[in-house]
């Protein structure tokens, strides 16, 4: 056997030895009172008995609860049914989905807003956070396009801001 291999065995003999000997203290100190924990632990057995019971309660009456309505379903074919207190009530999928009214159709491509020199000297005016390059990205347009538009705007004084 290697040194390290005694030495973990030692060890470990050592932890046991010690436990053993506080597990005899901690008996030998709790003799006086074994009564009182015993009294302790049947009243925790009495409460543990009573909170198994109210579960078992519980289940037993979700069981019945739920296989009162299972029993309401009816299914035909694809037809699934519920028997409800006045009427029966169709609960499938298809028939469902069947009322469901069918959405538009797509629009059509419509052309793509061409906007003149007057709507990017209004975009310009109106929103003080827009640079010359966001507008020409936003319309799609080159930059060059729209700085020849703010410069003669500004040459005749529209640019407000």
């Amino acid at each position: 056997m290697q040194a390290a291999q005694k030495v973990f065995l030692i060890g470990w003999s050592a932890v046991v030895i010690v436990m053993i000997a506080l597990m005899v203290l901690l008996y030998t100190s709790l003799l006086p009172h074994f009564a009182d924990i015993g009294d302790w632990f049947v009243w925790l057995v009495r409460v543990g008995v009573v909170c198994a019971c109210c579960l078992m309660v519980a289940f037993t009456w979700f069981k019945i609860v739920s296989m009162h309505h299972n029993s309401k379903f009816v299914q035909r074919g694809e037809v699934v049914s519920y028997l409800g207190k006045n009427k029966p009530t169709v609960v499938s999928a298809e028939h469902e989905q069947a009322k469901v009214p069918r959405l538009l159709p797509a629009p059509k491509d419509e052309p793509l807003f061409e906007p003149d020199e007057q709507d990017i000297i209004a975009i310009y005016n109106s929103n003080p956070a827009i640079t010359l390059k966001e507008i020409g990205e936003k319309f799609n347009l080159p930059y060059n396009r729209v700085q020849k538009v703010y410069a003669e705007a500004k040459k005749s004084g529209l640019i407000t801001r």
